[in-house]
C-alpha cells in the first residue's frame, strides 16, 4: 500500500501537476513513507526507491489480478470523490476515473475499458488544467498542507484534533 503513496503521487504531479517532480522530492516522498511503514510495524520497506520500484514492479506480476474487495474498495473511494462534486457532475466521476487509470489498474479493480476517445479528452483536458495552473496562478508557492482549504475538512481543522485518541494525547 504504501508504495501507492509513493509512486502514483509522484506519476500523477508529473502528468497533470503544474510542475514535474525533481528527485529531490521524489526521495523526500520515499523517505517519508518509509517512516509511516516503520511507525506501522512493517519492517520489509525496501531501503531506496529504486529498490521499492524493483519489489513494486515484482510483487505486481504476482499478485495483480481482480478480488471483490478491490472493487468494493474502489467504489468507496468513487462515492467519496462523488460527494465532493456538485450534483451536475456525480454521475460522471467513475467514468472520468475510469479515463485516468492505466489500463492494468482497470483490470484489477474489475473496471471496463473507457472509449479511447473519451480518455484522451479526459487526458488532454486534465494536461490543459496543468498547463493553465502553470502559466496563470495565483497560488502560493510553496503552500501548507495546514492552511489550505480540504475538501474532507470543509469547515477547517487543527492538526492537534486529527488522528486515534490515543495520539493527540501525546502531543
Amino acid at each position: 500500500m504504501l508504495p501507492i503513496f509513493i509512486f502514483l503521487s509522484i506519476q500523477w504531479i508529473d502528468d497533470f501537476g503544474w510542475y514535474k517532480t525533481t528527485e529531490n522530492e521524489k526521495q523526500a516522498l520515499f523517505y517519508f513513507f518509509k517512516e509511516v511503514g516503520k511507525r506501522f510495524k512493517i519492517s520489509a520497506v525496501p531501503s531506496s526507491l529504486e529498490e521499492l520500484k524493483i519489489f513494486v514492479e515484482g510483487y505486481e506480476q504476482c499478485n495483480f489480478h481482480y478480488e471483490k474487495s478491490n472493487n468494493a474498495l474502489a467504489s468507496a473511494t468513487n462515492n467519496i470523490i462523488k460527494g465532493w462534486m456538485p450534483f451536475f457532475a456525480k454521475h460522471i466521476v467513475l467514468l472520468v476515473i475510469r479515463c485516468l487509470l492505466d489500463q492494468k489498474m482497470l483490470k484489477v479493480l474489475g473496471y471496463k475499458l473507457p472509449p479511447l476517445l473519451l480518455k484522451n479528452t479526459v487526458v488532454m483536458a486534465m494536461k490543459a488544467r496543468a498547463y493553465c495552473r502553470r502559466a496563470i496562478t495565483f497560488i502560493k508557492y510553496p503552500s501548507f498542507v495546514s492552511t489550505e482549504r480540504n475538501r474532507t475538512y470543509p469547515k477547517g481543522y487543527q492538526i492537534v484534533e486529527l488522528g486515534p485518541h490515543a495520539l493527540i494525547h501525546k502531543i
